[in-house]
């Protein structure tokens, strides 16, 4: 899963972060709000990648089983 960091600013707003995906942030004063902003933003940030052909920042630790892991599939 991805890294979700609760945060509270100075002012005493509560946000959520998403660490490998730094646009993704969600905000409320309710934890349903807080979460439903969170997943929104990181279904947008998510697109938005796809939409500029950039790479899809994964969880920490899941591999990317598309992509060779051995030297030999590599060489194939």
């Amino acid at each position: 899963p991805w890294t979700i960091v609760p945060e509270v600013t100075p002012e005493g707003d509560r946000l959520l972060r998403v660490l490998e995906v730094p646009s993704a942030m969600g905000h409320g004063e309710t934890d349903e709000e807080l979460e439903r902003d969170l997943w929104e933003s990181l279904k947008e940030s998510l697109k938005a990648y796809l939409h500029f052909g950039d790479p899809i920042p994964l969880p920490s630790g899941i591999p990317q089983s598309w992509l060779p892991t051995s030297p030999m599939q590599r060489a194939v």
